[in-house]
């Protein structure tokens, strides 16, 4: 497997603050697609070292990405709740690249962080006192509430593509991202919109007050090293 990096923007100055860190299939390898990957690892009982082994490859690749700013990781409801993160193995390797548990975002989906509200509380607590931030990822999926947001506490808030997609195009996603950014104000986290792929779309973006984005307007998933920083439109 692979680890490529999709940045993270401000979308008023199109600077790079982050890099979300994919796991990919290698290239002519046994498996099509991440998902086929995931799908093995998952009927083998083995999905726990499988994330630990992505964990660790997009560490080691994060050091060949200059600027790398922010390193967002993501982590499904078992990853959240893997010793690893309070034994400080973690750590160990964030040292080795250079980076410290302040310059990681471990994000987790809208449904861990509400459906697993419980099973989560003891992991955020972990990553709080380690000094690691939070994003919660697919806002949007219809399960949060306020009050539970505001018990995580989260650093971001990630609003999925199905919110993004064409929103200068309806008024009703508009109202709906709009009232979404008010709830992340109320919980001081900051928000990044996902697969922002056109200028419209972008402008509309910042009409609404939303600070970060992501998506191929300005970059594709790269692998390391990423030297490119030309934003592709």
């Amino acid at each position: 497997m692979r680890t490529v990096f999709h940045p993270i923007i401000r979308l008023r100055d199109r600077e790079v603050v982050g890099h979300e860190a994919l796991t990919r299939p290698l290239i002519g390898g046994s498996f099509d697609s991440v998902e086929e990957l995931f799908a093995f690892a998952e009927s083998s009982e083995l999905m726990m070292e499988f994330e630990r082994m992505c964990r660790r490859t997009a560490i080691r690749a994060a050091k060949e990405v200059p600027h790398m700013g922010l390193l967002f990781l993501n982590a499904s409801a078992g990853a959240v709740e893997d010793p690893e993160w309070s034994a400080g193995t973690v750590e160990q390797d964030l040292t080795g690249s250079g980076l410290k548990p302040s310059d990681v975002v471990v994000e987790i989906t809208e449904r861990v962080a509400i459906v697993r509200h419980d099973e989560f509380q003891g992991a955020l607590k972990t990553f709080k006192e380690r000094g690691y931030r939070v994003a919660v990822d697919d806002m949007g999926a219809g399960y949060a509430s306020l009050q539970s947001l505001a018990a995580i506490e989260p650093d971001f808030l990630k609003f999925d593509v199905s919110l993004v997609r064409d929103i200068d195009r309806s008024s009703i996603k508009r109202s709906l991202l709009e009232s979404l950014r008010h709830l992340a104000e109320k919980i001081h986290a900051r928000v990044i919109a996902e697969g922002v792929e056109r200028p419209e779309e972008m402008q509309t973006l910042l009409e609404l007050g939303i600070e970060l984005g992501q998506g191929y307007l300005f970059h594709r998933e790269e692998p390391p090293p990423v030297v490119d920083k030309e934003p592709l439109a």
